[in-house]
């Protein structure tokens, strides 16, 4: 019993404690935005829990230590504030993987993440294609930020093409350009596959006033009528 009443006592102060430092700082610590928030949150956990639970442990100097810690993160939360510079040493960078529809291949070496991991946050981002992509940043709490390229025009497609196809077919290559076929040098089987994309949309080598695959295998293709060269479709 005589262990009991101060246990309790403890677990009351250092949960008062939390809570007033939370309403200081909650949002900071809660959002796990970088490295220093993220250490700040189980710090501050494994004290309060020693503060309140572990009666063999004096409770003033505990009390002391988590206050030092509060003081710090104070201090480096007025640091990282007012200076970009002590903010980017605390927080850790934001990295490029992707940029104009291609990954950064030293980039994401260097943030140790495989490519199938680079496709899965895409997917869960509604995105099955990096073509789909402007830009992808890695943010220092692991999330990735997507900017998306802008809607093709009207009358405009585009697609990325399957490996197998583009056997013999050297990269960038115009298709069609003023309405003229550049492609019929192509595998058969190449030419039998864009014949019947265009079909497919309703269009044909006739009413496409340019069509060109990039360097990164997406197909861009423009009707006649509109021969401003478009960006993305998601089709």
């Amino acid at each position: 019993m005589e262990a009991i009443i101060p246990s309790i006592l403890r677990t009351a102060v250092s949960f008062l404690i939390l809570l007033f430092i939370l309403a200081m700082f909650g949002r900071q610590i809660n959002a796990h935005k970088n490295h220093f928030n993220m250490a700040m949150a189980i710090t501050a956990g494994s004290l309060v829990a020693n503060m309140g639970f572990n009666v063999n442990l004096k409770f003033l100097p505990m009390l002391c230590s988590f206050m030092t810690l509060v003081l710090f993160y104070y201090l480096a939360a007025i640091g990282t504030y007012r200076s970009p510079f002590f903010y980017k040493i605390l927080s850790g960078p934001s990295t490029i993987l992707i940029e104009n529809g291609k990954i950064n291949e030293k980039n994401l070496a260097s943030v140790k993440i495989p490519k199938e991991g680079l496709h899965q946050q895409l997917r869960e981002n509604g995105i099955f294609s990096i073509s789909e992509v402007k830009k992808a940043i890695l943010e220092p709490n692991g999330l990735l930020s997507i900017e998306n390229k802008a809607p093709l025009e009207k009358g405009s497609f585009a697609c990325v093409i399957p490996e197998y196809l583009l056997k013999g077919v050297q990269l960038p290559a115009e298709l069609i350009r003023d309405g003229e076929c550049l492609y019929r040098m192509y595998p058969e089987q190449f030419i039998s596959w864009f014949e019947g994309y265009l079909y497919g949309k309703g269009m044909d080598s006739k009413t496409v006033g340019y069509a060109v695959i990039s360097s990164d295998s997406v197909l861009f293709a423009i009707n006649s009528e509109s021969l401003s060269l478009p960006v993305l479709d998601s089709r």
